[in-house]
């Protein structure tokens, strides 16, 4: 068993500009982070898509270097909230979620009423629901 699987946040960094006449336009660029997180978390096609992050195979990412999560947060390009999720049994959790920063105006209704995959190893929340978001961290640099 894993105890940690590697995610891709792909980041669009330049906006796709339309040609002119018969010039060509440019394609929008992408950079691609890979780092580690829960495996089985952003597997889930709703919060993939809520988050921005989705989960790849490690033979995927092979070669590529890991970047650590707060260096992603210092250059603006993820965000970490605190999700609460409630389970059947009526039992709250506080999850750390990491989401791409272009998802920050609409994480909090995006990511409401999802549910935690059950295929997340080891945590006590698979299957809860997320009622809300609170405890957004932004960290732009330190002096």
């Amino acid at each position: 068993m894993a105890l940690y699987g590697i995610a891709r946040l792909a980041v669009v960094v330049t906006a796709a500009t339309p040609g002119v006449g018969n010039e060509p336009g440019t394609p929008a660029e992408t950079d691609v982070y890979y780092f580690r997180v829960s495996p089985g978390f952003y597997s889930a096609g709703p919060i993939a898509t809520a988050t921005g992050i989705t989960e790849v195979a490690l033979t995927k990412a092979t070669g590529k270097a890991l970047t650590p999560i707060k260096e992603l947060i210092r250059a603006g390009v993820l965000t970490t909230a605190t999700a609460i999720a409630k389970a059947s049994d009526g039992k709250t959790y506080r999850i750390k979620l990491h989401y791409a920063d272009a998802k920050d105006t609409t994480i909090g209704s995006d990511i409401i009423n999802k549910t935690i995959p059950t295929t997340v190893n080891n945590t006590k929340s698979k299957g809860a629901t997320f009622i809300g978001l609170v405890n957004t961290t932004r960290v732009t640099g330190r002096s």
